[in-house]
């Protein structure tokens, strides 16, 4: 990767953050803490696609991410989450991260994101 898209990359990454925050809220969907990041529900490295679609974005707290990433309790608190967003999103993201572009992650790819969040969160 070069220079130019990792520093793409990280203002894609803060836009998204806020783009998720201006969507869910602030608070985490299952306890109302704050919360400092969105979680990817199809992980952003399996599913680099998926990175900045708002619908990927959750919402939950520290406690609850850790649950995710340090415990093995991945599969709860990923049905809680289907649970709380509903089968209709998942069936919806699930073809989505199933429908993987041929081509992304350049330069070119993370221009056009940053610029569709920012427009989602500063209008045209």
């Amino acid at each position: 990767m070069t220079s130019i898209e990792e520093r793409l990359r990280k203002e894609a990454d803060d836009f998204f953050f806020e783009a998720c925050r201006k969507k869910y809220g602030n608070r985490c969907m299952f306890c109302g803490r704050l919360y400092d990041k969105a979680h990817h529900f199809f992980c952003k490295g399996q599913y680099l696609h998926l990175r900045y679609d708002l619908d990927n974005g959750v919402n939950i707290c520290i406690i609850e991410h850790s649950e995710i990433h340090q415990t093995g309790k991945k599969k709860e608190v990923e049905e809680r989450i289907i649970e709380k967003r509903g089968q209709q999103w998942f069936k919806e993201l699930r073809k989505k991260a199933n429908n993987m572009p041929s081509s992304f992650k350049n330069e070119k790819w993370y221009r056009e994101n940053i610029k569709r969040l920012k427009e989602y969160l500063y209008g045209k």
